[in-house]
């Protein structure tokens, strides 16, 4: 792709601010995960200011699902809005970072996300310091939850540095330490601790901690950090469970088993 292809003249400008009518579509999508907030008692620093323009452009999506930091830069720069919504056409690929495909997502998603969950660091880097609003979540989850899930540290690590909100909740109620559901997000949940994340935050819905999560998906090195920092071991969720009965209560082959059978002992001897 040559330069030129990359650069954004003021026809293109033009053309993309031309969308901006479809703010109107995408606010329901935008105010309705801070009203669900609102009704459920929660707090949010979400910034508030004028909607994002909606892209669909493929040349700005190509550059930021590659993580092209060239193009990135090129696009990004002075005078293009670093907060856009970004609108999948027909759903992208998400991974895990074992390689798995995790299926398709065709939310609402912005450049914060895409970059921030496949650990585009140096293309993160360049919107926050543009001014990217950084718990933007028009999809109803922040880029921190997705960096998270995706097990993305260093990308966790920046998106706090730039005033992300650790205990931030996502559509489902949960916080950023509550999708550090895989081996790969000790480290994200390091980080998040080390910014003061909830260690005792329970998710809006199940009522459940981050050593609920932990002790569900047989995580013991999870489970020794959060107990490190003061998780309560005897809090119960809404099904009256606390972390031991989240153990103990997963029906997995015999593999499965002998993993509980540890997380069980590991919080037995606490």
């Amino acid at each position: 792709m040559s330069r030129r292809s990359l650069m954004y003249n003021p026809s293109s400008l033009r053309s993309l601010e031309q969308e901006r009518h479809q703010m109107r579509l995408a606010a329901p999508v935008l105010s309705g995960y801070l009203l669900r907030k609102e009704a459920r008692g929660t707090s949010s620093r979400q910034t508030v200011g004028n909607p994002p323009m909606v892209c669909q452009d493929p040349v700005v999506q190509n550059a930021l699902y590659t993580g092209n930091v060239q193009a990135v830069k090129e696009i990004f720069s002075k005078g293009f809005p670093s907060d856009l919504v970004i609108q999948p056409q027909g759903g992208v690929m998400r991974w895990r970072a074992n390689g798995k495909v995790r299926g398709k997502n065709s939310k609402l998603t912005t450049p914060l996300h895409i970059t921030a969950g496949r650990g585009f660091t140096e293309c993160l880097r360049h919107l926050l310091m543009r001014g990217a609003r950084v718990d933007l979540a028009p999809g109803g989850t922040t880029a921190l939850h997705e960096a998270c899930e995706e097990c993305q540290p260093e990308c966790v690590k920046l998106l706090l540095q730039h005033g992300a909100n650790p205990s931030a909740t996502n559509e489902d109620g949960q916080m950023p330490l509550h999708v550090c559901t895989e081996l790969d997000s000790l480290e994200c949940a390091k980080h998040l601790l080390a910014f003061g994340a909830l260690i005792n935050g329970q998710s809006l819905d199940d009522n459940d901690t981050p050593l609920h999560v932990a002790a569900r998906h047989s995580l013991p090195d999870h489970m020794e950090l959060y107990l490190r920092h003061g998780a309560a071991l005897n809090l119960q969720n809404e099904e009256g469970n606390t972390a031991l009965n989240a153990a103990c209560s997963q029906t997995q082959g015999a593999e499965g088993l002998r993993s509980d059978a540890e997380v069980a002992l590991f919080l037995l001897d606490r």
